[in-house]
């Protein structure tokens, strides 16, 4: 299924929409660029600590095909909730088609 210029993945069930559902909703809450949100999630995957604005994003936990991140505003709790790896990737792989394309 293609909307826009992202290819959703096989496994779009209700896990992977309410994923979605929590991160645009806390790029909306604060005032965050859901690209470089999604980019911060890959870099805490990584070394596990991000920023994006205000926000501060931790990868608590890595299994095989998620990764459980705690989302915090100051010392305050925003979120905590799993992605697939998958889904990250798949992301973060559009983004990086439509920002550094040659």
């Amino acid at each position: 299924m293609k909307r826009g210029h992202f290819t959703y993945p096989n496994y779009y069930n209700r896990h992977y929409r309410s994923t979605l559902r929590s991160i645009v909703s806390i790029a909306s809450k604060h005032n965050l660029d859901l690209n470089l949100l999604f980019r911060a999630f890959g870099q805490a995957l990584k070394n596990k600590v991000s920023h994006c604005g205000r926000i501060t994003i931790q990868c608590r936990v890595i299994s095989q095909d998620s990764a459980t991140f705690l989302i915090t505003n100051k010392n305050e709790i925003v979120s905590q909730f799993p992605i697939k790896l998958e889904t990250l990737e798949a992301h973060l792989s559009e983004y990086e088609k439509t920002h550094y394309s040659v």
